[in-house]
């Protein structure tokens, strides 16, 4: 068998490769198939990233860089009022750039309370 044969037959083996493999039968990973598991990877450590916590008792799924501000925006709350949440010192206020997962854990609870001119929190 000559060179140019040879190549000439591994390129056809490499080409009719996948064409031969019986669907579900076969447990090779072609590279077809290896990307789309990369992409449940990227998929699971997306979902790894979230958190679910409760504002005002609505569940609310964030991200673990969310802002309280970026929270804010997307849940369309008033500039006049602050996040609270429970914490081992009591309860705490929220800055606009405080990331919320560093501060409330995953179901977590965070409430809205409305601010008064003088103290932290006003009254309804």
């Amino acid at each position: 068998m000559t060179s140019e044969q040879q190549t000439n037959s591994t390129a056809q083996l490499f080409q009719e490769e996948p064409a031969q493999s019986p669907a579900g039968n076969d447990d090779s990973v072609t590279e077809t198939e290896s990307g789309s598991g990369s992409a449940e990877n990227e998929t699971s450590t997306e979902s790894e990233s979230r958190q679910e916590i409760s504002l005002d008792g609505a569940a609310v799924v964030i991200d673990a860089e969310t802002t309280a501000g970026e929270l804010r925006e997307a849940e369309v709350v008033s500039d006049q009022q602050v996040f609270t949440y429970r914490s081992p010192d009591g309860i705490e206020a929220l800055a606009d750039d405080d990331v919320v997962a560093e501060h409330v854990e995953e179901g977590g609870q965070i409430h809205t309370q409305p601010l008064a001119d003088t103290e932290v929190f006003g009254t309804s």
